[in-house]
């Protein structure tokens, strides 16, 4: 999964029947969405999708992280050449969404060639 929508929450396998949003997987409080299935290597698609995401899932994610104890991270998934400098930047749009959801971003690095995904 490219880019991941994580939610915890000590009561989050309790509220998530009570929501439009399917999690493909939930264990120890914690319930994660596919946000985009974009590869690794397509930065700008998994942001699209995952602002389309947000948009579509915005209140469905709103009411999960009014969850007592709630908190939230948006996870993109790259790749980078061991031994090479990387940066990637995550434009204004997916920022001010993610924030305005109280939602983290993350933008995690593999080592390219591997299967990991």
């Amino acid at each position: 999964m490219p880019c991941v929508l994580r939610i915890s929450a000590p009561s989050i396998a309790a509220a998530l029947p009570n929501v439009a949003l399917l999690a493909y997987r939930v264990e120890r409080g914690t319930a994660h969405f596919s946000a985009s299935e974009a590869a690794a290597d397509d930065l700008a698609g998994q942001v699209h999708d995952a602002v389309s995401f947000l948009t579509d899932n915005r209140e469905a994610i709103a009411a999960l992280l009014a969850l007592p104890q709630a908190s939230g991270e948006l996870d993109f998934a790259t790749e980078y050449t061991p031994g090479a400098f990387t940066s990637r930047a995550l434009p204004a749009a997916i920022v001010r969404l993610a924030g305005a959801l109280g939602l983290g971003l993350t933008v995690s690095g593999y080592p390219s060639g591997n299967d990991w995904a």
